[in-house]
């Protein structure tokens, strides 16, 4: 396990993250509301090198961290169970990798529910990608991390986005929103960032009219033979990789840190 996962567990466990996701009802509703008046920014020290401006797409932050050569780009979807906003972990991870790419980096503060729904986040997708090609962009990236994934993996579904789209890199993305593997009760012990308690109920809000089978609700039910995409996981998340996402295994490249 490397060091930075090392960190990432240890600040998670300090921080509670995982708490939000064992609430239900109104106590989930406060909470929610509470965690989304904050939303965290890029420190002023990092992304060195790069221009720094921030777009509106549909009334939402568009952020992009751009160098004057750089024709290729990248759109990073933060993780959250889709009701959390971007945090100082990925702005940290985000300005690290800036010094190991050599592309322009965007990142979507995307709509959160329970106020927005999946249409709602498309739209935004949609609108981020025709921004960046209205900029001149020759090759787009989408990233996503966790729920970001879980959106990456669903935007590539609608030909309007997919054909504007050269790669997807899904990082332990959440692919089957039924939840109905058993594996997931282990699993779910150790992890020290999700519960499966309160997705059921961001199920619902996110989902809005569409069944929880549907490619845009749970990827694992899409289309991918046109689409170049990688899977990334942890070690800790290995076991859940295989077991939950088997059906991907002969049509996504699925890579594992170590």
């Amino acid at each position: 396990m490397s060091i930075q996962l090392k960190l990432i567990i240890a600040v998670t466990k300090l921080i509670n993250v995982k708490k939000i996701f064992t609430l239900e009802g109104q106590a989930l509703r406060n909470e929610i509301a509470k965690k989304q008046k904050k939303i965290e920014k890029p420190k002023k020290n990092s992304f060195q090198g790069y221009e720094k401006e921030v777009l509106q797409v549909n009334d939402h932050g568009l952020y992009r961290f751009s160098k004057i050569a750089n024709k290729n780009a990248l759109l990073y979807l933060p993780g959250g169970g889709f009701v959390l906003p971007i945090s100082g972990l990925h702005w940290d991870y985000l300005s690290d990798l800036s010094e190991h790419v050599d592309v322009d980096i965007f990142v979507g503060i995307y709509p959160l529910v329970p106020e927005f729904n999946v249409d709602d986040v498309l739209a935004f997708v949609e609108g981020s990608i025709a921004t960046m090609k209205a900029m001149g962009y020759e090759e787009i990236t989408i990233m996503g991390d966790s729920a970001g994934g879980n959106i990456a993996l669903a935007a590539v579904q609608l030909d309007e986005i997919k054909q504007h789209v050269d790669k997807v890199v899904a990082i332990s993305p959440l692919v089957d929103f039924a939840l109905t593997n058993p594996a997931i009760v282990e699993v779910e012990k150790k992890d020290t960032i999700v519960a499966t308690k309160a997705l059921n109920e961001i199920r619902a809000w996110y989902a809005g009219d569409y069944l929880v089978d549907s490619p845009l609700i749970s990827p694992i039910n899409g289309e991918f033979d046109d689409a170049k995409v990688l899977m990334v996981s942890g070690r800790v998340r290995k076991k859940f990789l295989i077991l939950v996402y088997s059906l991907f295994e002969r049509r996504i490249q699925m890579f594992y840190l170590k």
